[in-house]
Protein backbone atom coordinates (compact mmCIF):
# COMPACT_ATOMS: atom_id res chain seq x y z
CA UNK A 1 0.00 0.00 0.00
CA UNK A 2 2.72 2.31 0.93
CA UNK A 3 4.61 1.60 -2.58
CA UNK A 4 1.06 2.26 -4.51
CA UNK A 5 0.76 5.70 -2.60
CA UNK A 6 4.46 6.64 -3.50
CA UNK A 7 3.71 5.72 -6.90
CA UNK A 8 0.56 7.64 -7.30
CA UNK A 9 2.28 10.99 -5.29
CA UNK A 10 5.08 10.54 -7.78
CA UNK A 11 2.79 10.50 -10.80
CA UNK A 12 0.34 13.01 -9.96
CA UNK A 13 3.87 15.13 -9.28
CA UNK A 14 4.92 14.22 -12.59
CA UNK A 15 1.70 15.63 -14.32
CA UNK A 16 1.87 18.74 -11.68
CA UNK A 17 4.83 19.78 -13.50
CA UNK A 18 3.76 18.80 -17.49
CA UNK A 19 0.52 21.21 -16.96
CA UNK A 20 2.55 23.95 -15.90
CA UNK A 21 5.54 23.02 -18.64
CA UNK A 22 2.33 23.16 -21.23
CA UNK A 23 1.05 26.07 -19.52
CA UNK A 24 4.29 27.96 -19.66
CA UNK A 25 5.05 26.96 -23.20
CA UNK A 26 1.65 27.96 -24.41
CA UNK A 27 1.64 31.48 -23.00
CA UNK A 28 5.15 31.77 -24.79
CA UNK A 29 3.42 30.42 -27.36
CA UNK A 30 0.70 32.68 -28.25
CA UNK A 31 2.55 35.83 -26.63
CA UNK A 32 5.12 36.02 -29.68
CA UNK A 33 2.84 35.99 -32.48
CA UNK A 34 0.10 38.28 -30.56
CA UNK A 35 3.61 40.92 -29.84
CA UNK A 36 3.94 40.84 -33.79
CA UNK A 37 0.41 41.37 -34.57
CA UNK A 38 -0.08 44.22 -32.24
CA UNK A 39 2.75 46.06 -32.99
CA UNK A 40 1.68 45.87 -36.62
CA UNK A 41 -1.69 47.00 -35.67
CA UNK A 42 -0.22 49.85 -34.15
CA UNK A 43 1.64 50.83 -37.08
CA UNK A 44 -1.47 50.58 -39.07
CA UNK A 45 -3.41 53.35 -36.50
CA UNK A 46 -0.82 55.65 -36.50
CA UNK A 47 -1.35 58.65 -38.41
CA UNK A 48 1.67 58.04 -40.65
CA UNK A 49 0.29 57.17 -44.48
CA UNK A 50 1.65 53.86 -45.33
CA UNK A 51 1.79 52.71 -48.95
CA UNK A 52 -0.41 50.15 -50.30
CA UNK A 53 2.77 48.02 -50.79
CA UNK A 54 3.19 48.40 -46.78
CA UNK A 55 -0.26 47.96 -45.29
CA UNK A 56 -0.30 44.43 -47.71
CA UNK A 57 2.62 43.16 -45.84
CA UNK A 58 1.95 44.02 -42.41
CA UNK A 59 -1.81 42.17 -43.77
CA UNK A 60 0.50 39.07 -44.91
CA UNK A 61 2.33 39.06 -41.46
CA UNK A 62 -0.70 39.57 -39.34
CA UNK A 63 -2.53 36.77 -41.00
CA UNK A 64 0.32 34.25 -41.10
CA UNK A 65 0.67 34.72 -37.16
CA UNK A 66 -3.08 34.59 -36.74
CA UNK A 67 -3.12 31.23 -38.82
CA UNK A 68 -0.31 29.92 -36.61
CA UNK A 69 -2.26 30.77 -33.47
CA UNK A 70 -4.86 28.80 -34.34
CA UNK A 71 -2.82 25.65 -35.70
CA UNK A 72 -1.05 25.78 -32.16
CA UNK A 73 -4.32 25.83 -30.77
CA UNK A 74 -5.52 23.13 -33.06
CA UNK A 75 -2.96 20.97 -32.38
CA UNK A 76 -3.38 21.21 -28.39
CA UNK A 77 -6.65 20.71 -28.28
CA UNK A 78 -5.73 17.10 -30.35
CA UNK A 79 -3.29 16.49 -27.89
CA UNK A 80 -5.09 16.80 -25.03
CA UNK A 81 -8.01 14.43 -26.82
CA UNK A 82 -5.17 11.65 -27.30
CA UNK A 83 -3.98 12.51 -23.80
CA UNK A 84 -7.09 11.54 -22.08
CA UNK A 85 -8.62 9.17 -24.55
CA UNK A 86 -11.27 11.33 -26.45
CA UNK A 87 -9.90 10.31 -30.07
CA UNK A 88 -11.64 7.00 -31.08
CA UNK A 89 -9.41 5.15 -33.67
CA UNK A 90 -10.98 2.35 -35.80
CA UNK A 91 -8.07 0.04 -36.36
CA UNK A 92 -8.48 -1.92 -39.88
CA UNK A 93 -6.09 -4.38 -41.34
CA UNK A 94 -3.87 -2.40 -44.00
CA UNK A 95 -0.71 -3.16 -46.23
CA UNK A 96 1.54 -1.18 -44.73
CA UNK A 97 3.85 -0.98 -47.61
CA UNK A 98 1.69 -0.41 -49.79
CA UNK A 99 0.31 2.58 -47.95
CA UNK A 100 2.96 4.45 -47.53
CA UNK A 101 3.56 4.18 -51.08
CA UNK A 102 0.53 5.16 -51.70
CA UNK A 103 0.94 8.28 -49.16
CA UNK A 104 4.00 8.73 -51.10
CA UNK A 105 2.63 9.46 -54.21
CA UNK A 106 -0.01 11.25 -53.04
CA UNK A 107 1.90 13.91 -50.47
CA UNK A 108 5.55 13.96 -51.63
CA UNK A 109 7.24 14.24 -54.67
CA UNK A 110 9.04 11.42 -56.05
CA UNK A 111 12.58 13.04 -56.32
CA UNK A 112 12.47 13.23 -52.17
CA UNK A 113 11.48 10.17 -50.89
CA UNK A 114 12.13 6.19 -51.79
CA UNK A 115 10.07 3.40 -50.47
CA UNK A 116 11.19 -0.06 -49.70
CA UNK A 117 10.75 -3.07 -48.17
CA UNK A 118 8.22 -6.04 -47.69
CA UNK A 119 4.68 -6.37 -47.32
CA UNK A 120 3.45 -6.75 -43.64
CA UNK A 121 -0.35 -6.86 -42.80
CA UNK A 122 -1.13 -4.03 -39.33
CA UNK A 123 -3.68 -2.88 -37.66
CA UNK A 124 -4.30 0.58 -38.28
CA UNK A 125 -6.48 3.59 -38.54
CA UNK A 126 -5.65 4.66 -41.63
CA UNK A 127 -6.67 8.38 -41.63
CA UNK A 128 -4.72 8.73 -38.06
CA UNK A 129 -1.68 7.41 -39.86
CA UNK A 130 -1.53 9.54 -41.76
CA UNK A 131 -1.16 12.56 -39.59
CA UNK A 132 1.92 10.13 -38.46
CA UNK A 133 3.70 10.09 -41.59
CA UNK A 134 2.83 13.66 -42.27
CA UNK A 135 4.53 14.71 -38.94
CA UNK A 136 7.60 12.57 -39.26
CA UNK A 137 8.02 12.37 -43.32
CA UNK A 138 7.82 15.91 -43.30
CA UNK A 139 9.96 16.57 -40.73
CA UNK A 140 13.06 14.49 -41.90
CA UNK A 141 12.67 16.49 -45.71
CA UNK A 142 11.97 19.59 -43.61
CA UNK A 143 15.64 19.13 -41.69
CA UNK A 144 17.43 17.05 -44.85
CA UNK A 145 18.48 18.89 -48.52
CA UNK A 146 18.79 14.81 -49.49
CA UNK A 147 16.87 12.16 -50.04
CA UNK A 148 14.53 10.56 -47.13
CA UNK A 149 13.76 6.89 -47.10
CA UNK A 150 11.32 5.03 -45.85
CA UNK A 151 11.62 1.21 -45.33
CA UNK A 152 9.22 -2.11 -44.40
CA UNK A 153 10.40 -5.18 -42.76
CA UNK A 154 8.76 -7.66 -40.84
CA UNK A 155 10.47 -8.81 -37.82
CA UNK A 156 8.26 -11.86 -35.86
CA UNK A 157 5.78 -10.73 -35.29
CA UNK A 158 5.98 -7.15 -35.32
CA UNK A 159 6.53 -4.78 -38.65
CA UNK A 160 9.22 -2.10 -38.81
CA UNK A 161 8.37 1.42 -40.55
CA UNK A 162 12.28 3.36 -40.23
CA UNK A 163 12.27 6.75 -42.32
CA UNK A 164 15.76 7.65 -42.38
CA UNK A 165 16.94 11.48 -43.18
CA UNK A 166 20.47 12.61 -43.69
CA UNK A 167 21.38 14.84 -40.83
CA UNK A 168 24.34 15.37 -38.25
CA UNK A 169 24.21 12.92 -35.34
CA UNK A 170 22.55 14.06 -32.40
CA UNK A 171 23.24 13.46 -28.25
CA UNK A 172 20.83 10.57 -26.86
CA UNK A 173 18.84 13.70 -24.78
CA UNK A 174 18.02 14.92 -27.67
CA UNK A 175 16.79 11.68 -29.46
CA UNK A 176 15.15 11.47 -26.52
CA UNK A 177 13.21 14.87 -26.23
CA UNK A 178 12.25 14.78 -30.03
CA UNK A 179 8.68 13.58 -29.46
CA UNK A 180 7.69 16.02 -26.54
CA UNK A 181 6.47 19.17 -27.78
CA UNK A 182 8.27 22.11 -29.01
CA UNK A 183 11.76 20.24 -29.89
CA UNK A 184 12.34 22.36 -32.56
CA UNK A 185 11.90 25.84 -30.53
CA UNK A 186 8.84 28.01 -30.85
CA UNK A 187 10.47 31.05 -32.57
CA UNK A 188 7.52 31.27 -34.83
CA UNK A 189 9.79 33.61 -37.18
CA UNK A 190 11.80 30.43 -38.21
CA UNK A 191 11.89 29.56 -41.62
CA UNK A 192 10.53 26.19 -40.77
CA UNK A 193 6.96 26.26 -40.28
CA UNK A 194 5.03 24.32 -38.26
CA UNK A 195 3.87 24.49 -34.29
CA UNK A 196 6.65 22.40 -33.12
CA UNK A 197 3.87 19.47 -31.80
CA UNK A 198 3.81 17.03 -34.33
CA UNK A 199 6.23 14.58 -33.36
CA UNK A 200 4.60 15.03 -29.75
CA UNK A 201 1.20 13.88 -31.76
CA UNK A 202 3.05 11.25 -33.71
CA UNK A 203 3.95 9.41 -30.71
CA UNK A 204 0.73 9.35 -28.76
CA UNK A 205 -0.97 8.04 -31.91
CA UNK A 206 1.48 5.26 -32.63
CA UNK A 207 1.57 4.63 -28.73
CA UNK A 208 -3.20 4.49 -28.58
CA UNK A 209 -2.28 1.98 -32.09
CA UNK A 210 0.08 -0.35 -29.55
CA UNK A 211 3.36 0.78 -31.12
CA UNK A 212 6.39 2.00 -30.34
CA UNK A 213 8.62 5.08 -31.85
CA UNK A 214 11.92 5.64 -31.25
CA UNK A 215 15.04 8.64 -32.84
CA UNK A 216 18.44 7.34 -33.61
CA UNK A 217 21.81 8.25 -34.99
CA UNK A 218 22.17 5.98 -37.94
CA UNK A 219 24.59 5.73 -41.37
CA UNK A 220 25.14 9.60 -41.29
CA UNK A 221 21.21 10.37 -40.94
CA UNK A 222 18.90 10.33 -38.44
CA UNK A 223 16.01 7.14 -38.27
CA UNK A 224 12.84 7.26 -37.05
CA UNK A 225 11.77 3.50 -36.15
CA UNK A 226 8.19 2.79 -35.77
CA UNK A 227 7.29 -0.78 -34.30
CA UNK A 228 3.97 -1.75 -34.70
CA UNK A 229 2.27 -5.26 -33.75
CA UNK A 230 1.65 -7.64 -37.60
CA UNK A 231 -2.00 -8.56 -37.69
CA UNK A 232 -2.74 -11.92 -37.07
Amino acid sequence: MTKKLQLAEEERTQHDQLREEWITGLSHDLKTPLSSMYGYAVMLNSDYHWSEEEVRQFAETIEKKASYMNALLDDLNYTYALQHRQVTLEERPVQLLQYVKDYSEKHIQASRLSVQGEEASVLLDAIAFERVLDNVVSNGLKYSEGIVRIRVERRNDEAILSIWNEAEPLPEQLLQQMFERYYRGTNTSETIEGTGLGLAIAKQIVHQQHGTIVARNASGGIEIVITLPMDQ
